[in-house]
């Protein structure tokens, strides 16, 4: 998310239906770095799970918590591993 500001808190999920989420967790968005999951060396979101993990942009969908909250709405929550 081009408008997140470094030190955003998140919440970045793997998926979604129309009754359940699929979330990695909480975190935090910390900029954009090189990423080593990619095939060329290009900037990615970076986010660093509360519990030590580091997710890429590439690797979910992600946004404020705040606004991942509204659109998660009453949906069931799943928290699912990083694999």
């Amino acid at each position: 998310m081009a408008s997140t500001e470094p030190g955003t808190r998140v919440i970045a999920c793997r998926d979604a239906d129309d009754t359940t989420v699929n979330v990695f967790g909480h975190g935090v968005y910390v900029g954009d770095e090189p990423c080593d999951l990619l095939p060329l060396p290009v900037n990615n979101p970076k986010i660093v799970l509360d519990d030590g993990t580091v997710l890429w942009g590439v690797q979910c969908w992600w946004g404020p918590e705040e606004q991942m909250t509204a659109w998660i709405g009453d949906r069931n929550v799943v928290s699912v591993p990083v694999e």
